[in-house]
């Protein structure tokens, strides 16, 4: 069963916030060696009790299966960001303030919050592993409303559209030909693995709907981002049959099997 982000509730033990991004422990693990900092492209916001006030429409709580060893960190971006470039430098400087005891950081972003991800490293002092999982390198038509708007017309699809996507600064950083993607940072890290998904095979409800959507907007991806966005100089690439809706936890599987 689904669990729902709720307006006045707690998401769970926030450990950094500011204006750019809300940082919660998902999980404790047993080796004190290890850690993943997930970022699922979800915007949200927090009072001062760390109660949230606003969110994306039908956000999950976070929920995907983790090695039970590894301790693990979601970041979101808020509703308040000024946009990506803001953002990586927050998610670098939480990284940069982590405790000495994670001698392995695995820094993972799906989607923006892979792009973020990427730009974070150019800051960050610790050695980390990137991974990139769907991330529009290039940007995706779907992040430009007047784009979609000039080829959707007026249909279902185009509804969704106006109802779902919620057009935050930082979704407007990743329009093709955005400053931000225009100027990305040099990236550093140990390893760089990029994690590239295309929809291939309809699996689920959701994979119906981004199989029509991708068709629509001609973008021979996963629904939401072109697979061509999503190539980039890596240290390992790899291709997975996963529309974007279930990217992030196909991804962090593949991810395990590699590591």
């Amino acid at each position: 069963m689904r669990r729902f982000v709720r307006k006045g509730k707690s998401i769970g033990e926030i450990v950094y916030k500011n204006k750019n991004v809300i940082i919660e422990k998902i999980q404790e693990g047993t080796d004190d060696d290890k850690c993943y900092i997930i970022g699922t492209g979800y915007s949200l916001s927090v009072d001062d009790k760390d109660l949230v006030s606003l969110h994306d429409p039908f956000m999950d709580k976070f929920s995907i299966d983790i090695d039970k060893s590894i301790t693990a960190f979601s970041f979101y971006f808020t509703f308040e960001s000024s946009g990506l470039e803001e953002s990586s430098r927050e998610l670098a400087t939480f990284i940069n303030k982590l405790d000495s005891k994670y001698k392995k950081i695995y820094l993972i972003g799906q989607s923006k919050c892979g792009v973020c991800a990427y730009n974070a490293s150019h800051y960050c002092e610790k050695n980390i592993t990137l991974v990139t999982i769907s991330a529009p390198f290039k940007g995706t038509p779907t992040a430009d409303k007047n784009c979609v708007k000039k080829l959707l017309k007026r249909n279902i699809l185009r509804l969704f559209y106006d109802n779902m996507f919620s057009n935050h600064n930082v979704d407007k950083d990743i329009i093709p030909n955005s400053k931000f993607l225009n100027n990305l940072e040099k990236p550093k890290y140990l390893e760089h693995i990029n994690i590239m998904s295309k929809l291939c095979k309809i699996k689920s409800i959701s994979d119906f709907f981004l199989y029509f959507w991708d068709k629509s907007l001609k973008l021979n991806g996963d629904g939401v981002v072109p697979y061509d966005s999503q190539n980039i100089d890596s240290t390992r690439s790899v291709t997975i049959d996963s529309s974007h809706a279930h990217s992030l936890e196909n991804g962090i599987r593949e991810l395990e099997k590699m590591v």
